[in-house]
């Protein structure tokens, strides 16, 4: 009879246990960036801010050293946004006291995923500083929080 009682009470204890557990839905942690090559010389930068004035978003981010570059996408939403004709912007100032500023003047941003708290994309464009200077931006990628 004690052994009835004791494999009842393994039983009973075992289902609790396996009834009890729920299966957690961590997603994974959300790492904002910004990233891209410059002339094939390799960016990256975690300090982002982000506002979000009348539908567009405007993405400024500072890199180690003399660097920092902004991203303005008017009217922002998924889609590809060509920077000749749709309002978007990209400038990338480099150098001591960010002097060197060079701005795209042809290519994309590209918004992959935009939701009330985050937006991700890509872009890839070619850019021109005030002395004639050409530079191309490559494998550029983003992703922040908005306020």
């Amino acid at each position: 009879m004690k052994k009835i009682k004791f494999l009842f009470l393994i039983a009973a204890a075992s289902t609790v246990l396996f009834c009890s557990c729920s299966k957690k839905n961590n997603p994974a942690p959300f790492n904002p960036v910004v990233s891209f090559k410059f002339n094939n010389t390799v960016f990256s930068s975690t300090n982002i801010t982000t506002s979000f004035p009348h539908d567009s978003i405007i993405m400024n981010s500072q890199f180690a050293g003399q660097s920092a570059v902004t991203l303005n996408i008017p009217n922002a939403k998924v889609g590809t946004f060509d920077v000749a004709t749709s309002g978007a912007t990209f400038k990338f100032a480099n150098g001591a006291g960010l002097q060197d500023v060079f701005t795209a003047t042809s290519g994309t941003i590209v918004v992959t995923s935009l939701s009330s708290t985050t937006i991700e994309g890509t872009f890839a464009v070619s850019t021109d500083n005030v002395g004639g200077v050409s530079a191309t931006i490559t494998d550029g990628q983003f992703k922040a929080k908005l306020p």
